[in-house]
């Protein structure tokens, strides 16, 4: 009420007023200045952090499309990828040829059976597993399709293998870019997909 009725009397007040928020902001501003150089460098890296999040899942996002994707290329049949040659010196292995037969080709089988089967040859090294293994499958190009030889010796080496055992197919261009792991899981997908193909 009475400064209604004295508007002038206000005037010392927000004079007082004024003069303390101009002193407090020089005083915000001399306490704030060491630290804005740090505060600048924890910002930078916050967004450095974020942006590279952000790449990480479109990443994977990118990843788990590829892994639930299906093949819908067509592959170019027959193919027959065998890196190492048939020896011409092969004999005297005829029972065990003969196993093999009955185990993986179904068209021996009176029902043919949906389900994959696995036949594995072991033994000491220079017993001569390898080389049975090569005369079945040039024995038996015409009863499969597809035939891939990946060699085992390293995970580079089954990514190599597996990259072009695919180019040869045709799901793959010889001049492809992808990463190995992108290859591999295309590879996955075919075999997983492809219950018309007989395949070894």
């Amino acid at each position: 009420m009475f400064y209604r009725q004295n508007p002038l009397s206000l005037y010392p007040f927000l004079r007082t007023a004024i003069r303390f928020l101009i002193i407090a902001e020089n005083i915000l501003k001399t306490t704030w200045q060491p630290f804005q150089i740090e505060f600048q460098a924890i910002k930078n890296k916050i967004t450095q952090v974020t942006r590279n999040i952000e790449k990480n899942a479109q990443a994977l996002a990118l990843h788990d499309l590829l892994a639930t994707r299906t093949v819908k290329l067509e592959p170019r049949l027959p193919c027959h990828f065998i890196t190492r040659p048939r020896n011409p010196n092969f004999k005297h292995r005829k029972a065990i040829l003969e196993e093999l037969d009955a185990c993986l080709n179904n068209a021996r089988w009176p029902v043919p059976l949906k389900k994959q089967t696995i036949f594995s040859l072991y033994g000491l090294g220079g017993v001569g597993k390898t080389q049975i293994a090569l005369e079945y499958l040039y024995s038996h190009l015409e009863d499969f399709p597809v035939i891939f030889w990946v060699s085992a010796e390293n995970p580079s080496k089954i990514a190599q293998d597996i990259r072009e055992a695919l180019t040869k197919l045709g799901l793959i261009s010889e001049f492809s870019k992808d990463d190995d792991r992108t290859i591999t899981q295309t590879f996955k997908n075919w075999l997983s997909n492809t219950c018309k193909h007989r395949r070894m």
